[in-house]
């Protein structure tokens, strides 16, 4: 079975689009959490979710949406809708696939709607004890994955505000069969702001000069 991985999308509907053109078929799409960016329309996004079937939990971003409809957006019936959803949709998901055991949460299986999961990390080990052959997870906006043991830790890192050293959205594809996970970059689509959202305090680690590299590179 080959899924597709996907998470924090913020809004960004033209990043989304650009994301499922260049992935290939898939059994499923799998959606870890921020749909919602702040203040955008979540109309169009959730179209193109509904279009391609995606199962999706919600993260904090959600926990924003509702906010902001709640001052801004009462008199929006669509909206409404659309909120509604949001509301009854959970921030965890189990699922069983193809014979393999799946936990998807936006910030870790312990505080599964902020925690922030960093490839450098000092705990995988922990992973192993939840009985699961994959845990996906968002929020960092940092692509990895990691094996530790019997269990396999998915990040796809972000459709809408990429924070890694490549400024690409990505995605990750997930090989129940051959067990194979890997992240893929989305090449039809780079924001030059995009890189003003990369939050100051991961600039160290993960070097914003070799974005900015990688977009001038692009560009010729």
């Amino acid at each position: 079975m080959l899924i597709g991985i996907i998470s924090d999308i913020h809004g960004n509907e033209q990043a989304l689009k650009a994301t499922i053109g260049e992935m290939p078929e898939t059994d499923l799409i799998l959606l870890s959490g921020d749909i919602a960016g702040r203040a955008v329309d979540l109309k169009k996004v959730f179209e193109i979710i509904d279009e391609n079937e995606i199962v999706f939990i919600k993260g904090n971003h959600e926990d924003m949406a509702v906010l902001y409809f709640d001052n801004f957006g009462k008199d929006d019936d669509v909206l409404r809708g659309l909120v509604e959803r949001i509301n009854k949709t959970p921030y965890s998901m189990k699922l069983e696939l193809a014979n393999k055991k799946i936990f998807m949460a936006h910030g870790s299986p312990w505080n599964i709607k902020s925690e922030y999961i960093y490839p450098e990390y000092g705990d995988f080990p922990a992973f192993e004890t939840l009985g699961y052959d994959y845990i996906i997870l968002g929020h960092t906006h940092i692509p990895m994955v990691v094996k530790s043991g019997n269990v396999t830790i998915i990040n796809p890192g972000s459709v809408g505000e990429p924070l890694s050293q490549d400024p690409r959205p990505s995605f990750a594809l997930l090989d129940t069969e051959t067990d194979s996970a890997e992240i893929h970059y989305v090449n039809s689509y780079i924001e030059n702001k995009k890189l003003r959202y990369i939050t100051p305090f991961r600039w160290k680690k993960y070097n914003i000069g070799v974005a900015a590299n990688i977009v001038k590179a692009k560009q010729r």
